[in-house]
């Protein structure tokens, strides 16, 4: 893979790092707002309450748009690291014999289940003393 390509997985999680962040903002302004309107609700009904109102559905509005960018650039990245995996990974061929070399090897070591096996157990510096 290309630095190019890096560096636009780079670029694409710093945006989504910072869709995040805006997100979380707007989202602790809509709490204010809420907060203030179930402490008072009353001030919906005075003059600025209108005003209020269309404050937080623009709020509204704003998260869901966030929401949608971020919904994209994560399945930009998710699509760009998987070509990424894939670029790095093992090819198949290569991956298959080493499996199947392991396997025959365990499958060797299970046929001797219920076999006498001859073995010599001796300390470590044993060959050294004979």
């Amino acid at each position: 893979m290309s630095g190019v390509e890096i560096s636009s997985i780079l670029e694409n999680s710093k945006e989504f790092d910072r869709l995040k962040k805006e997100q979380e903002n707007v989202l602790n302004e809509i709490n204010k707002m809420h907060k203030k309107l179930q402490t008072n609700p009353e001030i919906v009904e005075k003059p600025g309450g209108d005003t209020l109102l269309l404050n937080l559905r623009a709020l509204y509005v704003q998260a869901k748009e966030l929401a949608e960018s971020e919904l994209c650039v994560s399945n930009t990245l998710m699509a760009q690291l998987d070509t990424l995996l894939q670029s790095v990974a093992v090819p198949a061929g290569q991956r298959i014999t080493i499996v199947s070399r392991k396997r025959s090897q365990f499958e060797r070591a299970a046929g001797l289940k219920s076999k006498q096996v001859a073995a010599r157990v001796t300390p470590d510096d044993a060959e050294k003393d004979e």
